[in-house]
């Protein structure tokens, strides 16, 4: 079966809308839709994966990615977020600050164009300025200990948090958005009282808007495992005053959205989908077709710390199937 075999680049880079448990309705922008480029290998990605690198490779034009956002929009698409990200770190991308600057009056005015970035590279001066065109900014900060760092987020070059930090408070000077900052806890890596008593200390120098404290529930990169979620609320307690919230899939909603079988699959490539999210964001018959999937053998049910989740089988997963390449107007980031 070859997915997505006759579709154009601007068929790659819009996506969804999916249900985020941080965000509301999401619609994607990847700005890396070809390949993943991450300046990062985390741990607990739920990405394949990849050996490093600083620059998005082939990344589509401004032109092309506002081209297939504005089709999008004329479709009559519900949204609450437009979300920049990629299979990586989006603030690769060269052009991010025109980007942001042609996106953003696409826009209505109750929606609002977000970023989920990694936090690498808020040391540079002109991806602050960047970002400031962005209505939310989520920036990752997962130990305040350099050792640490390393060992969970497999930087390409040698990061210092310290400095990442001071990076994320000259932003927040600057920035009249919503900045969130959030933190991935991994069982045996980051997962210490004196952890999280290291990092409240430089969380409260960059007083974010908000604090996202989880841990790994969507299929990993890597054999790591969660921490249950009473001690995330733990580690909420430690990290207050701020203004923290432990991630849960909490909705009960139904979004009733239709998806082809094309369409779940590359849901899927982006994104492992929860049962409980695929039954919100699935009509009866995409639900239908998503069992189907796995009656196939083309998705997988696998555990996580004890919830189900869709994804792709092994074999879909592999570089060379064309489900890498499968790209269509719904996804899941």
């Amino acid at each position: 079966m070859e997915l997505g075999a006759t579709l154009s680049t601007t068929d790659k880079i819009v996506f969804g809308p999916i249900l985020s448990r941080r965000f509301g309705l999401s619609l994607g922008v990847d700005v890396s839709p070809g390949r993943k480029c991450c300046n990062f290998d985390c741990l607990y990605c739920e990405l394949p994966s990849a050996k490093p690198v600083d620059e998005i490779t082939e990344a589509p034009s401004v032109d092309e990615i506002v081209t297939a956002v504005r089709r999008r929009i004329a479709e009559g698409i519900q949204f609450d977020v437009l979300t920049v990200t990629a299979n990586g770190e989006p603030t690769l991308y060269r052009d991010l600050s025109a980007l942001a600057k042609t996106l953003r009056p696409l826009l209505a005015t109750h929606q609002q164009l977000l970023i989920l970035s990694n936090g690498s590279t808020i040391t540079d001066p002109k991806v602050r300025e960047a970002l400031c065109y962005f209505d939310i900014v989520k920036l990752s900060l997962d130990s305040a200990s350099a050792v640490t760092f390393r060992k969970i987020d497999r930087p390409l070059k040698p990061v210092e948090p310290m400095h990442l930090a001071e990076g994320m408070r000259l932003f927040r000077e600057i920035f009249k958005g919503k900045l969130v900052i959030e933190i991935v806890v991994v069982a045996g890596v980051n997962d210490k009282p004196d952890e999280m008593e290291a990092i409240r200390e430089l969380l409260i120098s960059i007083s974010p808007d908000r604090v996202d404290l989880g841990t790994i529930d969507r299929p990993p990169a890597y054999k790591v495992k969660p921490v249950p979620s009473e001690k995330l609320f733990e580690f909420a307690k430690i990290l207050a005053p701020l203004p923290v919230s432990v991630i849960a899939n909490q909705s009960n909603q139904n979004l009733g959205l239709s998806y082809s079988k094309e369409e779940i699959l590359l849901t899927l490539a982006h994104h492992p989908l929860g049962m409980h999210e695929a039954k919100v964001l699935l009509d009866q018959a995409s639900y239908d077709q998503l069992n189907s999937l796995v009656k196939e053998g083309l998705v997988v049910q696998v555990d996580v710390a004890g919830t189900p989740f869709y994804a792709l089988s092994p074999s879909q997963r592999h570089p060379n199937s064309p489900t890498q390449n499968l790209n269509s107007k719904k996804s899941l980031f």
